[in-house]
């Protein structure tokens, strides 16, 4: 039986149905808080509302040509599936109560109308159906669920995790990311509860992270937002993730209905840290439990560093940092002290001297003083020394020289992984940061160089050496390289290689170096280049995009000008054949066309040939320019260029800056029904600045006019001098291009 109801309304009149525009429900259900689900007259779904996509965890792309009972479990209490089909299909309309379960295990009774849609010719062609939750969260958690529906595609995009907790400690919702970090999938995360012995946690100390502790978990329990919080977290997978939280309570109505909880991922951080901490300890272990008096200045005498044994001697408390050096030593030891340190920074080079000071014992003693330059980036230069007291060691001052050298020389080289060669015996002392930058084993590591060569690439080989041999044959003093070195897992590392030479009566005796792992440099370094490759891609496509429009500018030019007077030409010709008693006259006019024609031949050449500019000059190519607008638009032309440009400027530049001024004064001819015209081309420092202004009727700029009028043509030649332009221009007051772009790019 076909019911006629044109315009139906549900019993609750809150429904109105347009059977002609089913569309116009899913456009106008998409900000309202009931779930709205369209479908055929088979119950295929063809559209819902974000909120039915939230209620139902599905996107409505993947359900769309689905039987809607077959991809969502819907129960009806009291009733049935059937029975619900059969009263719609009588009456056209049904109401009642269906409870949801959905993947989570949550449960939702909702209250559900559903009404047949009719077509024009009364056949029905789809069914509307409004569902309203009036259980399964309370009223709090309700506006919560629908609020993170509507904002969860914003969410997604953060880099940081963000989870909502439940009043009941589970994870009701969470983004991408936050999944990502914790090594879960979303599905597997929502539920969890934070008080899971699943969860495994560390303070940074290594001590266990109570549950109860978790940010969120307390924050639950207080209504305190937590900051900045660093925990070690488990992941599934076995791996340590260190994460810095933050958690803040939802509040409504003076009562706490969820915690939203972000967190980043900050292992890199940390480990690189750890590392930095580590250093910084070995450091200042090994520069304490030294014999030496060590300390730093910077080049104004302020101390910067001491180690334990120089605070001690000179009772510095705190290591006396920040101190000027006469508040350590005498005056007249600091004013000569300071000289030394001024002739010091002036040579650059390493200093060895024999000198007195204090000793632990309150004596004066002979102390072998190493200064040496610190190389660091900071604002006052920095001087480092060593003092070992010689007293009653002078027969090791040798020694203690060969040891002062080598511990100087590393300033100047990196400090990755020292290294020292005996060149007479061929020995080489290798540190242990070797060991961990090569995976070999302090023992596994020879002192000799045949073990280093073998290890190195074989197409790098006979080249390292060479240069080594070279360098040593003319004696210079320092020596860099880069090689592959094969380490113990069997893969090659990329190592920057630098030592300096030390001579002994003009003979090399040694020499002193450090190796620094490049290999994710030259990573860099490859996908830079590889992507100045794809950019010079893009801009040979842009210019032959640009050669093709200036062809098919030229044959519109050709077809709208030159054809037409031709055309005409050739029309005057044939009437003088056919009136002779008019023949002049028309011939005449045939002439006259000609002549136009010529003349348009002859401009769109002078505009089309790139050697003009190379022929004439730019100056005097704009000039052509400048011309024109007096001698064919009556337009005086306010004209200046730089005239050293000429010189500095280089050819495609000069193409460049002459086919821009070339773009702007067709639009001043087309559109801008102008009195008076500026053209200024200038050099400032080492940018050139081009100038193009008009007094003409001006618009408003937008997207759409950038994109017309020859703008395009203009940024991507501005684009290729690696500069930028700037449109000024409003209706009424003219339009100003200025062009900048430097000179040496």
């Amino acid at each position: 039986m076909k019911h006629h109801r044109a315009n139906r309304k549900s019993p609750s009149d809150n429904l109105t149905v347009s059977y002609k525009s089913p569309d116009l429900f899913t456009n106008a259900a998409t900000d309202v808080s009931d779930s709205i689900i369209l479908t055929d007259s088979k119950f295929n779904v063809t559209g819902w509302n974000p909120t039915t996509e939230f209620l139902f965890g599905r996107n409505v792309e993947e359900a769309k040509g689905k039987h809607l009972f077959e991809i969502i479990n819907i129960s009806f209490p009291g009733s049935s599936l059937n029975n619900m089909i059969i009263e719609i299909q009588r009456t056209g309309y049904w109401n009642g109560e269906v409870v949801y379960e959905r993947y989570d295990n949550q449960v939702f009774r909702l209250n559900t109308s559903a009404i047949l849609v009719y077509n024009d010719i009364n056949v029905v062609s789809g069914c509307v159906i409004v569902s309203k939750i009036i259980s399964g969260k309370d009223h709090h958690e309700e506006k919560l669920l629908l609020a993170e529906s509507k904002y969860q595609t914003v969410i997604d995009t953060l880099f940081e995790g963000v989870v909502i907790i439940n009043t009941d400690g589970s994870i009701g919702a969470s983004n991408h990311r936050a999944a990502e970090i914790l090594g879960f999938s979303q599905e597997e995360l929502v539920g969890k509860l934070t008080t899971s012995p699943v969860w495994k946690a560390i303070n940074e100390d290594g001590s266990e992270f109570p549950l109860d502790k978790f940010p969120g978990t307390v924050t639950l329990k207080t209504g305190l937002g937590q900051e900045n919080i660093t925990m070690g977290i488990e992941r599934p997978d076995g791996k340590l993730v260190w994460l810095l939280v933050n958690s803040q309570a939802i509040v409504e109505q003076g009562k706490i209905v969820a915690v939203v909880a972000s967190f980043n991922d900050i292992t890199a951080n940390k480990h690189a840290n750890d590392r930095i901490k580590e250093s910084e300890a070995l450091f200042r272990t090994f520069m304490n439990n030294s014999n030496a008096y060590a300390w730093i200045c910077d080049e104004d005498g302020i101390l910067v560093y001491t180690n334990s044994l120089f605070a001690s001697v000179y009772n510095l408390a705190d290591g006396g940092k920040d101190k000027h050096i006469s508040e350590v030593f005498s005056e007249k030891v600091a004013e000569k002290f300071l000289e030394k340190n001024k002739q010091f920074l002036e040579s650059n080079e390493p200093k060895f001297i024999i000198a007195e000071s204090k000793r632990l014992d309150g004596t004066i003693g002979k102390f072998a003083l190493y200064r040496f330059h610190i190389p660091v980036k900071t604002y006052k230069r920095l001087i480092g020394f060593q003092a070992f007291d010689v007293t009653d060691h002078q027969d090791t001052l040798a020694e203690l020289k060969k040891t002062n050298e080598r511990f100087g020389l590393i300033s100047n080289a990196t400090s990755d992984a020292i290294w020292d060669q005996d060149l007479e015996t061929n020995e080489i002392y290798r540190s242990p940061n070797f060991s961990k930058l090569s995976g070999y084993s302090m023992q596994e590591i020879q002192s000799n160089l045949d073990w280093w060569f073998n290890k190195v690439h074989p197409d790098d080989k006979d080249r390292v050496r060479g240069k080594v041999q070279e360098y040593l044959k003319v004696n210079k003093q320092s020596w860099e390289d880069e090689y592959r070195f094969l380490c113990s897992d069997g893969k090659y590392k990329t190592l920057f290689d630098k030592g300096f030479f030390i001579y002994k009566d003009g003979k090399p005796v040694r020499i002193i170096g450090a190796i620094q792992d490049i290999t994710e440099r030259k990573k860099l370094e490859e996908q830079l280049l590889n992507e100045k490759i794809k950019q010079q891609k893009l801009i040979n496509r842009t210019t032959i995009a640009a050669q093709e429009e200036e062809r098919d500018n030229i044959s519109k030019e050709l077809h709208d000008n030159v054809n037409q007077l031709l055309m005409s030409t050739k029309l005057y010709i044939n009437m003088a054949r056919k009136q002779p008693d008019m023949a002049t006259e028309l011939l005449l006019k045939a002439e006259e066309y000609q002549l136009q024609a010529v003349e348009e031949i002859r401009k769109l050449s002078k505009k089309l040939n790139s050697s003009l500019v190379k022929v004439l000059g730019l100056k005097k190519s704009i000039q052509e320019i400048v011309n024109s607008f007096k001698q064919l638009n009556d337009i005086p032309v306010n004209y200046e260029f730089d005239s050293e440009l000429e010189d500095v400027l280089m050819d495609e530049q000069k193409l460049m800056i002459f086919r821009i001024v070339q773009e702007q004064s067709n639009n001043i001819r087309k559109y801008a029904n102008a009195e008076r015209v500026s053209i200024n081309l200038t050099r400032k420092d080492d940018r050139i600045c081009l100038l193009i202004s008009d007094d003409g009727v001006g618009f408003k700029v937008d997207e759409s006019k950038m994109r017309g009028i020859g703008l395009t043509n203009i940024a991507s030649r501005v684009n290729v001098l690696n500069g930028e332009f700037k449109i000024d221009s409003y209706p009424g007051n003219g339009c100003t291009l200025s062009v900048c772009f430097p000179l040496y790019a």
